[in-house]
């Protein structure tokens, strides 16, 4: 069935154009016409001022109205509407829910191997494709025909059972009959009953073949469990994927927002203050600076006079804002110091930079992020950045809410993949306890580069403050402050 949504939607943007009222831009509703011969609403026309049509412009008066006629109320009421999926138009409403669900090229719909987990959901007109990729399509068959044969192999073992037993049964009376009746020959008795013990030996080692035939499909089904659970591996990398692109699109959209934001936008005290600055520093700190100035920023500060160090402390920056930024950072080759300290960047602008310092990892040596609202998935933005730049000396993440986790991420790419970085501040974050003491002694020990790591104000027991400090004992030219 159609949701009311997408009815609403359907008729806000399917009603002929010849139906709809120029003065309310809606569906007529209790439709009058004029003396010239044009149609409105009832209430438009009652309650408006207008003096002259808003179609021909010709004098109008409301003692000149007529109620529409009868076919065009009519036509009016039997609404034809557009399929909000697939764009058809000209469906009666009455049929829209028989064409979504029967026809229509765009309707979601699931795998036919849903019943084996297959998670692909997607227009009707994209299935046919899914079913030539889809490794459950095969799976759900050979899954059909092993339950087919396996339910088939177990009534043939049920019947031959019975079978068993009622021939068992019969022997035994035939030897009870044997007994009763003394008058026939022990001899012959004695090679009755190896006769049909030949047959039920027989018999039992036919069912044996039959259990070594269910054992063997059992076998079989472990393995196909074993191939769905690597379909699931799958899908979840795949959704991982998904999550990269929708973060992406995320990114476009804000971009565009913000581009939006910037036409008619205009700060003349922001150009004349850093037209006043020196070309080395730019001190923009405490200015009260939006998304919408950083534009103005990068293209006076940046651009027009590139500049070494850029002060934005203590500004009001977001995560959209910051995408200008980051930006030109991905064409930078001037700029080695860029204070963002106290603004509100979140996880989504840290990532937006971190992408960035991932392309260009030349030119930038501090990068001053705190006190930005950072958590976790923040963290492991700045970790998968710190694997590919090879730039980047200073990093301040103070006063942020990163917690063990995060300083795992963190610790294990200095580790292994980062040789460049020599000073990590860590002070202010609550949530840095005891169970960062073992990543981050591992990572002093592989680590070459680093030579300052700050931890005050983090809860870390004494001793586990004792453990870091005969870490860092072992290392030459390292300071550690916890």
């Amino acid at each position: 069935m159609t949701t009311d949504e997408t009815l609403s939607f359907m008729d806000d943007i399917s009603v002929d154009v010849n139906f709809i009222c120029w003065i309310c831009k809606e569906k007529f509703k209790d439709p009058y016409t004029t003396s010239c011969d044009h149609t409105f609403c009832r209430a438009c026309l009652t309650q408006s001022t207008l003096t002259n049509c808003p179609t021909c412009q010709q004098s109008i008066s409301t003692d000149d109205l007529k109620q529409a006629t009868l076919i065009v109320r009519n036509m009016i009421e039997r609404r034809r509407v557009i399929c909000s999926n697939c764009s058809q138009s000209g469906i009666p409403e009455e049929n829209i829910d028989e064409h979504i669900q029967r026809t229509c090229p765009k309707t979601i719909i699931s795998c036919p191997a849903a019943n084996v987990k297959c998670p692909w959901k997607g227009p009707r007109d994209q299935l046919d494709d899914h079913l030539i990729m889809c490794p459950f399509n095969g799976i759900h068959s050979t899954f059909i025909q092993l339950k087919s044969e396996y339910q088939r192999l177990t009534e043939q073992l049920r019947r031959f059972e019975n079978h068993c037993e009622v021939q068992y049964q019969t022997r035994i009376q035939d030897i009870q009959n044997i007994r009763d009746n003394q008058n026939i020959n022990v001899a012959e008795f004695n090679e009755q009953l190896l006769v049909e013990e030949s047959k039920i030996q027989g018999s039992l080692f036919e069912l044996m073949h039959n259990k070594d035939q269910i054992s063997q499909l059992e076998q079989q089904i472990v393995m196909l469990q074993s191939g769905l659970h690597h379909c699931q591996s799958e899908r979840e990398r795949i959704h991982k994927v998904a999550i990269q692109h929708e973060n992406q699109i995320k990114e476009l959209i804000k971009k565009q927002n913000i581009m939006a934001g910037l036409i008619g936008y205009y700060n003349p005290e922001l150009i004349d203050h850093i037209a006043q600055c020196e070309q080395r520093l730019m001190k923009l700190n405490e200015k009260k600076l939006t998304d919408r100035d950083l534009f103005i920023v990068v293209q006076h500060a940046m651009i027009n006079k590139p500049c070494e160090v850029l002060d934005l402390q203590s500004n009001e920056i977001t995560s959209q804002g910051i995408t200008i930024l980051a930006d030109a950072l991905r064409a930078n080759t001037t700029l080695k110091t860029l204070l963002l300290d106290n603004n509100r960047l979140s996880d989504l602008g840290v990532s937006f930079l971190a992408n960035a310092l991932s392309t260009n990892n030349a030119t930038l040596k501090t990068l001053d992020l705190e006190r930005n609202g950072i958590m976790d998935e923040g963290a492991s933005n700045l970790a998968q950045m710190l694997q590919k730049n090879s730039a980047l000396t200073n990093l301040y993440l103070s006063g942020n809410q990163i917690s063990d986790q995060g300083v795992q991420l963190l610790t294990n790419a200095m580790a292994d993949h980062n040789t460049s970085l020599k000073e990590l501040i860590l002070d202010n974050n609550p949530f840095v306890t005891d169970a960062s003491v073992q990543p981050l002694i591992h990572m002093l020990k592989r680590n070459l580069s680093l030579q300052t790591l700050r931890l005050w104000n983090c809860k870390l027991s004494d001793k586990a403050k004792e453990d870091l400090s005969e870490a860092a004992s072992s290392k030459t030219n390292f300071t550690l402050l916890c």
